[in-house]
């Protein structure tokens, strides 16, 4: 579906704004007129160019400003909310980790990517036992709580993440994977193979504590 926008000022500084639908750019139709203010069109129009993006080419919008400059213009603007760290069509936003804070984030980051262990506030998120999390966060955590849950879930490898088990075997991979460099640097054929033999045995469990802790996660039924 295509949908285009067409404003022109009219004499009182407002946005006569006419608009279009079609099955395709050619296919136009006059659906309606709106009169608004400025800042009204401006919001208008990039609230569609933003729902429009978001639809994977299902939607597509074409904004025809007037030509007069009134205040900036819908896709400026479009793009200035596309950044800002409070958008999103749900309260936590799972595709928007600027919610995190970049500490938490950065922290977050050095787990997943190299193993690197967490505090007591993180490693409970991780190990998904809120119950923990919220005795450990400070006010400032709280607050960020369920952004920082929405990013675990959407954004991390499901399989460092879930349990304790989880979270334990993950630090473990990265240890083994570790060794296993620092022995090949130095290369000593005993340790390599020691260090291998480690690393498929964390791999191992890091495989199945995942399958547990999606088992855990299932509803129960009644």
């Amino acid at each position: 579906m295509n949908i285009k926008l067409r404003g022109r000022l009219t004499g009182d500084e407002r946005v006569l704004a006419g608009v279009f639908v079609g099955k395709d750019a050619d296919h136009y139709q006059l659906a309606g007129e709106l009169t608004l203010d400025v800042s009204e069109w401006h919001f208008f129009a990039a609230a569609l160019l933003l729902g429009a993006a978001r639809t994977d080419g299902g939607l597509q919008v074409e904004v025809e400003d007037p030509p007069e400059e009134a205040a900036g213009s819908p896709a400026a603007l479009a793009e200035a909310l596309a950044a800002m760290t409070t958008l999103g069509y749900r309260e936590h936003d799972p595709a928007n980790p600027a919610r995190v804070p970049a500490e938490l984030r950065e922290s977050i980051d050095r787990y997943v990517s190299s193993g690197v262990p967490l505090g007591g506030f993180l490693q409970s998120v991780i190990a998904n036992d809120f119950v923990d999390a919220h005795a450990r966060a400070d006010a400032f955590n709280m607050r960020v709580l369920p952004a920082i849950a929405a990013f675990v879930h959407w954004k991390l490898p499901e399989t460092c993440w879930g349990s304790r088990r989880v979270y334990a075997a993950w630090l473990e991979l990265h240890a083994a994977e570790r060794a296993r460099a620092r022995a090949s640097e130095k290369g000593d054929l005993d340790a390599m193979a020691a260090a291998l033999a480690r690393q498929e045995r964390a791999e191992a469990e890091v495989s199945a504590a995942w399958r547990a802790s999606r088992e855990a996660r299932l509803p129960v039924e009644a």
